[in-house]
């Protein structure tokens, strides 16, 4: 059986993260995925992160499996030659700000009237409309918008997350939603349109965490701190994730670290207790935690049925036996990059073969192959990339 998207066209003019991340789940499950980029320079994603030959690691993981096509938006020339390829797509995406979007004439009304069987999907910053709707707007300001900043840290001393995951959930959301919308096609015959933001899907992710004290509407007791609940221990020679939320969890973590008194102890009685006073059962427990290596200690939680795993470096994680286990490190080479590590695609469909990954492409790589299947010439082709419309690169494979 084919891969389960195998024959979906999908068109995508965004940029950076979201968008790029939502195109490559469809790539990785067989979709053929168009990237437009602008002629000079590409997109922004290319240049940013750990560089090698050139190419940047964001732009890497989050484009692999596609094609690379240059148009300049702008000229009305590249505006046609993205209408013609509408015509032959199943989904379009693209992450402009709605006033650019309306100029193109890429709005979603606009292509939903001129394509009504292509699924559109747009991602925005903040929304369509509203006071924040035509700001320029990158992850950090989405985190401060949603309240995660402030649920990272405190009002006093807000905290980003170190992970673009408000650009990321947006990604995994679209993906979704296009999937979605795609299978609604299936059964109707017709497309429809997809509007989404950074905003909305953020604070949809992380609302118990973020909003969990203004759920209920009259005053409630305060959520605990799960972050102090959550916080790794350090042991002799490196750190341990533990989770205790059960008193069976809590009884064998007492038995593992030979402090039973403490199964009795008042202060640490049922799972609100614990959670309470989860500071005052750190300094009980912290230094006989220390005491042990990580693999012994790690013996004597799993020996209870403790949850318990080793918190690794970037460079554990290449050796962590689990992930050899399950083959989530897989390479490719890539001609300007060389060797590149990328995680597997993380669904397996037992109907359909393991999904072969593609290095992501040059700027361009693509562009005369798509053109001549749209039909142009290679006198037509050279007349485009010379007049700024398009361009090629001296890499593209065939």
């Amino acid at each position: 059986m084919n891969n389960p998207l195998k024959g979906i066209r999908v068109i995508d003019a965004s940029s950076m993260v979201a968008g790029p991340m939502s195109t490559q789940i469809l790539a990785d499950q067989g979709a053929e995925v168009i990237k437009i980029e602008p002629p000079v320079g590409g997109d922004l994603c290319r240049f940013i992160g750990a560089m090698q030959g050139g190419v940047s690691h964001y732009f890497c993981v989050y484009n692999r499996n596609k094609h690379s096509l240059t148009l300049d938006l702008k000229q009305s020339r590249g505006r046609e030659i993205l209408q013609q390829l509408l015509g032959r797509a199943d989904v379009f995406v693209h992450n402009f700000r709605p006033e650019a979007a309306k100029r193109l004439g890429l709005d979603l009304n606009t292509l939903h009237h001129d394509f009504p069987q292509m699924v559109c999907a747009a991602i925005s910053g903040f929304g369509t409309d509203g006071p924040y709707a035509g700001r320029r707007v990158y992850d950090p300001l989405v985190q401060g918008v949603s309240g995660i900043a402030v649920s990272q840290g405190c009002a006093d001393d807000p905290q980003l997350i170190r992970q673009l995951i408000c650009d990321k959930v947006s990604g995994l959301y679209m993906a979704q939603a296009i999937s979605t919308a795609l299978f609604t096609r299936e059964r109707c015959g017709e497309g429809q349109v997809l509007d989404m933001s950074l905003l909305d899907a953020s604070l949809g992710f992380s609302f118990p965490e973020v909003m969990g004290d203004q759920v209920f509407i009259t005053a409630s007791d305060p959520a605990p701190d799960m972050s102090i609940v959550y916080k790794p221990w350090a042991t002799a020679d490196g750190n341990l994730a533990v989770v205790l939320l059960s008193t069976a969890e809590f009884s064998g973590w007492c038995s593992a670290l030979e402090c039973e008194a403490l199964i009795n102890d008042p202060r640490f009685a049922d799972t609100p207790a614990r959670l309470s006073n989860w500071q005052l059962l750190r300094d009980e427990c912290a230094a006989r935690v220390e005491s042990y290596t990580t693999a012994d200690i790690l013996d004597r939680l799993l020996a209870q049925d403790v949850p318990a795993a080793p918190v690794n470096t970037a460079a554990q994680v290449l050796e962590d036996s689990q992930i050899h286990n399950n083959n989530n490190i897989q390479t490719v080479n890539h001609i300007d990059a060389g060797t590149v590590r990328h995680a597997k695609t993380p669904v397996c469909f037992n109907r359909c073969p393991s999904p072969q990954i593609r290095p992501a492409p040059l700027l361009g790589e693509h562009s005369e192959m798509l053109l001549s299947q749209l039909g142009y010439s290679d006198e037509d082709i050279s007349q485009l990339f010379t007049s700024g419309v398009s361009s090629g690169n001296h890499n593209e494979l065939q």
